[in-house]
């Protein structure tokens, strides 16, 4: 597996990084899971792709979170 790269399992939640967990918050779950169904349903991406990418913004959209907090 590349150390780089996040995967989580369907509805747990769970990501993990080079043998590392991390959790997904609930709303950043709910998330993951329509951002994937979009891209697979109306971008026509294979499920793994569209998963690829939809963790790729969550995790995204978090560190940009955590800057905007940071100030």
């Amino acid at each position: 597996m590349n150390s780089g790269m996040k995967i989580i399992t369907p509805m747990s939640g769970q990501a993990v990084l080079g043998g590392t967990k991390s959790s997904f918050s609930v709303m950043e779950q709910e998330l993951f899971e329509e951002r994937a169904a979009i891209m697979e349903y109306e971008a026509g991406f294979p499920r793994k792709k569209a998963e690829q990418l939809a963790r790729r913004e969550i995790l995204e959209r978090r560190k940009l979170q955590e800057l905007l907090k940071a100030g």
